[in-house]
């Protein structure tokens, strides 16, 4: 199973995704779960393994957060801008799936 946070600003935004996200997996039969996250408390939700997806208004403190998820063994990816638009839930499960692939530490 493959857990993801998707953090933001407030939480609001994330929290759609999330929800999109999470629909969207189970209709495809996909092991992934999501959960959204503040800026504030993100680091509290992340577990090794985890794949931590940024929202892109947080690009300017994208490179923090990336060093901080690293050190937590989590993979992260910053979101594109075009990520609550149409399409968007799956273009972030595609992002989930490449980064999952790419686990070294054989998944969880």
């Amino acid at each position: 199973m493959t857990s993801v946070v998707i953090v933001c600003g407030a939480g609001a935004s994330s929290t759609f995704l999330a929800h999109k996200m999470n629909r969207s997996a189970k209709v495809r039969s996909l092991a992934i779960t999501t959960q959204a996250a503040t800026h504030q408390d993100y680091q509290l939700r992340l577990r090794p393994g985890d794949v931590l997806l940024v929202g892109p208004q947080l690009g300017a403190a994208f490179e923090e957060i990336r060093m901080r998820a690293e050190q937590l063994e989590a993979h992260v990816a910053l979101l594109p801008e075009t990520i609550f638009g149409p399409g968007g839930a799956e273009e972030a499960l595609r992002m989930v799936e490449e980064l999952a692939a790419n686990d070294t530490n054989g998944g969880e």
